[in-house]
């Protein structure tokens, strides 16, 4: 099964979920609402963003459901892990995959919680995978399509998580395969 992750523009994003179909650029009964350009729906309260921004790390950005794991948060965190890292870190490679395969338009950290949420909640065959440490790591292809279901674009963005705190640690997109060992 697919779960169209993201429409943009003139593409829509796919998550591919272990089955081999073709994507429908049409959302379908089992689709995942998410953000859209325009501000149509914004995942992220902006008050707890501002929460994050004034340095209130044990916030809670977003609750998510991790196989393996159950439920987990995505704190704001601090320069080590959740939102607060993932902004210093990671904001331009989530930004760059928008610019890229849309022209911008969008809002990186909307877009990388969609993505986060949906990996986690429904990794890629054989994930999660331990690190070791209590780290998980989880991966899912995020498949760019056109309006006519071509593949433009394929990414495998990274999500590890702290199985013992139940929490976030980064999350990045990665082109040709995850990188669990690196951030």
């Amino acid at each position: 099964m697919r779960k169209k992750l993201w429409g943009i523009g003139l593409a829509v994003i796919t998550a591919i979920v272990l089955t081999p179909q073709v994507a429908s650029a049409a959302p379908t009964a089992d689709s995942t609402a998410l953000p859209s350009p325009g501000g149509a729906r914004v995942l992220l309260n902006p008050v707890t963003i501002g929460s994050c921004n004034s340095g209130l790390g044990d916030v809670s950005v977003q609750r998510m459901d991790a196989a393996k794991v159950g439920k987990i948060d995505l704190f704001c965190g601090d320069s080590k892990s959740g939102y607060v890292h993932i902004r210093t870190r990671h904001q331009k490679d989530w930004q760059a995959v928008i610019d890229k395969t849309h022209g911008g338009g969008t809002l990186w950290d909307d877009f990388m919680v969609a993505s986060t949420s949906e990996i986690v909640s429904d990794p890629s065959a054989g994930y999660p995978k331990s690190e070791g440490s209590g780290k998980l790591c989880y991966t899912a292809p995020i498949v760019i399509h056109d309006p006519e279901t071509k593949t433009v674009s394929t990414y495998h963005p990274t999500v590890i998580v702290s199985e013992n705190r139940k929490l976030v640690i980064t999350s990045f997109p990665t082109k040709a395969a995850p990188n669990c060992t690196g951030d």
